[in-house]
């Protein structure tokens, strides 16, 4: 009983910091902007010196979103190594078949309450 609600706690902050970082939204940007980058190359139309300041601007705001995704995944590591610190089966259980089922299972229900209530 101990390990489910470490499994409820992990699969509800998940949602929470999954909502609250807007995380899929920062990763459609850096493919956003990887495809603008990518036309830019094969554009023959615009100059060498544009392209090198379009490109430069792209990289920028494409490494600010990456690094804003690394620091989400951090926090969700740092999350799920505390989470197994104050349970030792909480990292067995979690990357085991029936762990990962029941915390999808868990955070789907989760998703969709949060859902209803909050909209």
């Amino acid at each position: 009983m101990n390990k489910q609600i470490f499994v409820i706690i992990f699969s509800i902050g998940l949602i929470e910091i999954i909502q609250y970082s807007k995380i899929f939204i920062l990763i459609k940007k850096n493919f956003k902007y990887f495809n603008k980058i990518f036309k830019i190359f094969n554009s023959i139309n615009i100059s060498d010196h544009w392209k090198e300041k379009v490109i430069l601007r792209y990289s920028a705001d494409m490494l600010l979103s990456s690094l804003k995704i690394l620091l989400i995944i951090f926090f969700i590591a740092i999350f799920f190594i505390l989470l197994h610190f104050l349970n030792n089966e909480f990292k067995t259980f979690v990357f085991s078949l029936i762990g990962s089922m029941e915390i999808t299972f868990i955070a789907l229900i989760y998703y969709y309450i949060r859902k209803k209530l909050i909209d």
